[in-house]
């Protein structure tokens, strides 16, 4: 009933056909594509078209929802608000093994920045979506750079990053071995006296008695202080947990090991970066 409804309300004028076989109508791949179901279907709604307020309307179709369908004027910008148009939960978007109901990528901080190009300010911490349609699909974002931040559309970040859709989100996870290396005599200009400097030193004291902590330390952005990650190692091809610990300001953490290995952290059902703790 939607493909009727369309034909009837989209024609383009042309010699000897009314619509696209392709996207700009709908596409259609012939009769080699048809089948007894979408030929049963064409029977159970024969003679009927989609209509509003007694008069019909175009009904635009598509092979994916990922879940959610769009206000139709927050997919075209300059289209007008239409009532039978607007964002609706499509809770069947994936049956039947539908390959573009979830997907994901994931690429090096150095390569985004690279595609961002000079959307980027300073070095890229990652990118924060201030506004969604009726669905999750981006409306606006910003780009956050160590040294400011940039406010793109979700048809930018869209073509940026080739993404399927602008029905998305960001999530950088950074992950590194600890301890960072010690600063270098002079490097540290704070000055302490007294007891300060006597605390100051415990630390230090540790360290050369039992040797430097052996762990890892990074980042998630964007995320929120005190959600979870989980610390995996790597055995024999396989990833194992060894640990959680909840993030702190600025989606910050840090975990002890006790153990040399390959370690990575999960957020959310997301992997970060694989390093080696020596």
């Amino acid at each position: 009933m939607a493909t009727r409804s369309y034909a009837i309300t989209s024609g383009v004028g042309g010699r000897g056909f009314d619509l696209y076989s392709d996207i700009r109508s709908q596409m259609y791949r012939g009769v080699s594509a048809e089948t007894p179901s979408t030929d049963a279907a064409v029977a159970a709604t024969r003679g009927q078209v989609v209509t509003y307020k007694g008069v019909p309307v175009v009904t635009y179709f598509f092979n994916s929802s990922g879940g959610h369908t769009e206000n139709i004027e927050d997919v075209w910008p300059r289209a007008a608000p239409e009532p039978w148009l607007g964002g609706v939960p499509d809770p069947y978007d994936g049956a039947g093994g539908d390959p573009y109901h979830r997907w994901g990528y994931q690429m090096a901080t150095t390569v985004a920045a690279a595609k961002l190009g000079g959307l980027v300010k300073g070095r890229l911490v990652g990118i924060n979506v201030l506004t969604h349609g009726s669905s999750p699909r981006i409306l606006l974002a910003q780009v956050v750079g160590t040294g400011g931040r940039t406010t793109v559309t979700g048809i930018q970040l869209q073509h940026v990053f080739g993404l399927l859709t602008t029905y998305a989100a960001f999530r950088t996870i950074s992950t590194l071995p600890s301890p960072l290396s010690p600063a270098p005599a002079g490097s540290e200009r704070t000055a302490h006296t007294g007891a300060d400097a006597i605390l100051a030193l415990v630390p230090l004291i540790r360290e050369l008695v039992a040797g430097p902590a052996r762990g890892i330390h990074g980042t998630v952005f964007p995320a929120r202080r005190g959600e979870q990650v989980r610390v995996q190692r790597e055995a024999s091809g396989r990833w194992h947990m060894v640990a959680t610990t909840r993030l702190a300001v600025g989606g910050a953490y840090g975990v002890a090991l006790s153990a040399s290995g390959t370690y990575r952290v999960l957020y959310n059902g997301l992997d970060g970066p694989a390093v080696s703790v020596p």
